[in-house]
């Protein structure tokens, strides 16, 4: 996991996108995290994607509730906490990522419950061609 730093437009983007959050239609997955529509979010998540050099990646909007594994997620996944994050609140090891993330002194890496966040993963071509590159 590393850190992305984002521009003053991408936080713009993402300050716009939490206030919209707030009346996106979600769909429960039946343990308490809601998934944001898509159609609705798409709009600010497009330019904030594009403007951290990942244009065409396909994403989703959660608010997660319950723990999940970093390392069991299926494949790369790019996480976009929707907060602005202090330089204080970084994921080095052993420290929080502010709003969820936690990186152990170990390496491996947590979600803590209340996270809302992108989840972007790369298009499926582009992910099986690298890996079959090696």
């Amino acid at each position: 996991m590393a850190d992305t730093y984002l521009s003053e437009d991408a936080k713009k983007l993402l300050d716009d996108l939490a206030l919209a959050l707030r009346s996106v239609k979600t769909q429960d997955d039946g343990n308490g995290n809601l998934e944001y529509e898509h159609k609705s979010a798409k709009p600010f998540v497009e330019p904030i994607l594009k403007t951290i050099g990942l244009p065409d990646w396909n994403f989703t909007v959660w608010m997660w509730n319950t723990s999940f594994k970093w390392q069991e997620l299926p494949g790369p996944v790019n996480i976009i906490p929707i907060c602005n994050i202090t330089e204080s609140a970084r994921s080095e090891p052993g420290g929080a990522l502010k709003f969820g993330l936690m990186r152990r002194i170990d390496g491996k890496v947590t979600v803590e419950p209340r996270l809302t966040a992108i989840f972007a993963v790369p298009p499926i071509a582009r992910y099986v061609d690298a890996r079959a590159r090696g």
